[in-house]
């Protein structure tokens, strides 16, 4: 039964003539994408792997924009800010075409996504890792005018959901105080995240973040969003909490001083975001994380390795044979 509904997902994203849901999903994951009638992507779930496509109905009752635009319809903050060679500062994009691939544990989405006038291109890629229950995010903006376009935002991700209570943790700190949580309640309004060093980026804030729905977040208990993005330059995590209640995040490189300008044929790439979704708390994400981070983030790191001894802040200058020999004892 479960290759069945696999297959059927597979198909379904493949042939974009056939249906207007594309999911990507995991072992436990999926996260619900829909191309309309009139060819806006949006994204309709991000939740627990439902155990059957006819549930699509039931979690179908409302939409947010998959890549948010500026200039036209959307009123708050935008994934994408972009100014035409003419002036123009309005993007609007059409759902063109889907392709899925697998590779072993890994299967990558692209969604590429045209502007109704002008020859611009965005691609939403996606790497499900199934058995970690990770999704990985970015997005390549391709400009095929004639004329260079200048991009003001750039995101690489663009999250939205709807329940009664928000609580973000993120981690902040300092040289000897590093790494403190930090937990409060989004209201009305934008919260940012973000460094503007440009080196050494995470020094007073770090590019990850706990969002827990409908209340506190619990260890064990409760819906918890994890999020952290694969960038050591600044970056910028927007939670807005809108007129509805309803949330969106933006994650992805800081705009900040950070306009980027695209030449006939250019393409840019967003740095990755990887996030996950637990309705157990957040101990099953910090476990993912730390799983995905053990097998794709860090060389080796599923496997034992030598122990390297750092004796700089043990002994600063003065050091000798003995001393060195006694902290490796110890």
């Amino acid at each position: 039964m479960k290759l069945i509904f696999k297959l059927i997902l597979v198909f379904l994203c493949i042939s974009a003539q056939a249906a207007d849901y594309i999911s990507v999903t995991t072992d436990n994951l999926c996260l619900m994408l829909k191309a309309t009638d009139s060819k806006r992507l949006e994204q309709t779930y991000f939740g627990r792997k439902p155990a059957n496509f006819a549930e699509l109905k039931n979690i179908d009752r409302e939409t947010f924009a998959a890549y948010s635009t500026s200039g036209t319809t959307n009123l708050f903050e935008a994934a994408l800010q972009a100014v035409q060679y003419d002036g123009n500062t309005s993007t609007e994009l059409n759902f063109q075409n889907v392709t899925v691939e697998t590779k072993d544990n890994i299967v990558h989405t692209a969604i590429t996504l045209n502007d109704r006038v002008y020859p611009l291109s965005v691609t939403l890629h996606y790497n499900a890792y199934q058995r970690e229950d990770i999704i990985e995010q970015w997005v390549e903006i391709r400009n095929d005018a004639k004329k260079s376009i200048r991009l003001s935002r750039f995101a690489s991700s663009d999250l939205s959901f709807n329940a009664e209570n928000y609580y973000v943790t993120n981690f902040h700190g300092d040289w000897a105080y590093e790494m403190n949580m930090q937990e409060q309640r989004l209201t009305s309004g934008i919260k940012i995240i973000d460094s503007k060093l440009g080196v050494r980026t995470n020094m007073y804030s770090h590019p990850c973040f706990l969002l827990s729905l409908g209340g506190e977040m619990r260890e064990n208990t409760g819906e918890v969003v994890g999020g952290t993005l694969a960038w050591p330059g600044n970056f910028q995590f927007c939670f807005e909490v809108d007129n509805q209640n309803k949330l969106r995040v933006l994650s992805g490189a800081n705009p900040y001083a950070s306009e980027r300008i695209l030449e006939k044929g250019e393409s840019l790439a967003t740095p990755a975001f990887l996030f996950s979704y637990s309705d157990n708390g957040a101990g099953t994400i910090s476990r993912r994380f730390n799983r995905w981070a053990q097998k794709y983030g860090i060389k080796n790191g599923d496997r034992s390795r030598d122990i390297l001894l750092n004796n700089w802040e043990a002994t600063y200058f003065d050091f000798n044979e003995e001393k060195l020999t006694k902290i490796i004892d110890d």
